[in-house]
């Protein structure tokens, strides 16, 4: 799985579909439209909740959707 680097900095332009999965906490895919300085693209992404309601972003993959 990619991961965004953290001195890469973008901008949501919009959510083109979005999905959940219910796991010991919850998966939500996205594909998403971001943008940085130089030129917008898409991403899927997966964000994991756990149980006790933390966030971790476990998927970043361009052009992945």
């Amino acid at each position: 799985k990619n991961a965004l680097p953290e001195s890469k900095k973008v901008r949501l332009v919009s959510i083109k579909k979005a999905e959940t999965q219910v796991v010991a906490g919850m998966n939500f895919r996205l594909c998403l439209r971001v943008a940085d300085k130089s030129h917008s693209y898409r991403v899927r992404t997966v964000v994991y909740r756990d149980l006790v309601g933390a966030l971790m972003l476990t998927e970043w993959t361009p052009k992945g959707c």
